[in-house]
């Protein structure tokens, strides 16, 4: 409803660059090949640094990492 409400009122550009910053985090994660998860990744890399034996199945971007 809030969304029909901003459609009407807001011009257009507002709600492109609206819709460009709400997903600016998701791009600046998927673009760069250091992340490997969508959003901090620096826990599991500290894990995995001070682990002596991980499982995982899958070819993703942490399986490769590891």
């Amino acid at each position: 409803m809030l969304k029909k409400l901003l459609k009407l009122f807001l011009p257009p550009i507002l709600i492109k660059i609206y819709s460009y910053l709400k997903n600016y985090q998701k791009r600046k994660y998927i673009n760069n090949p250091n992340t490997l998860f969508d959003g901090n990744d620096s826990l599991f890399k500290k894990e995995i640094m001070s682990s002596k034996l991980y499982g995982e199945y899958g070819c993703g971007k942490s399986t490769k990492w590891v």
